[in-house]
């Protein structure tokens, strides 16, 4: 049988808490977006979605704007999945960004800021 210190105990629980928190103690995106996970699972499809067309619009190479909100909801609607109206929710909590505005505001363009991040809180939400 192991047995281990209290203070080995407690330096790997602040490893494990330092790791869901920046510099300025403020949790990070991956951290964010479990939590977002954990409160509403209705935006795991959502994210995963954003996720796919990030990482095809990056492999494309074709602009590094970002890609549109519209574009998520029309690949959520061609898979028989309810979209919300926007991407705010996720811009609002820094699992998304905000990058530009077009067609007069009614077209928003997003960058994730932490794609990696985001997609270990998203395999791990699947758990």
């Amino acid at each position: 049988m192991l047995y281990h210190s209290k203070a080995k105990l407690e330096k790997l629980k602040k490893k494990r808490i330092a790791a869901r928190y920046d510099m300025s103690g403020r949790p990070t995106p991956e951290e964010r977006a479990r939590r977002l996970l954990h409160a509403e699972p209705i935006w795991g499809p959502i994210l995963r979605e954003c996720l796919a067309i990030a990482d095809e619009k990056e492999r494309s190479k074709k602009s590094t704007s970002g890609f549109a909100g519209a574009w998520v909801m029309q690949a959520l609607r061609a898979k028989g999945i309810t979209p919300p109206n926007n991407l705010r929710t996720p811009a609002c909590l820094g699992i998304l960004k905000l990058v530009a505005t077009t067609r007069s505001g009614n077209r928003a363009y997003y960058h994730i800021p932490d794609p990696k991040g985001l997609a270990r809180a998203l395999k791990s939400s699947t758990r």
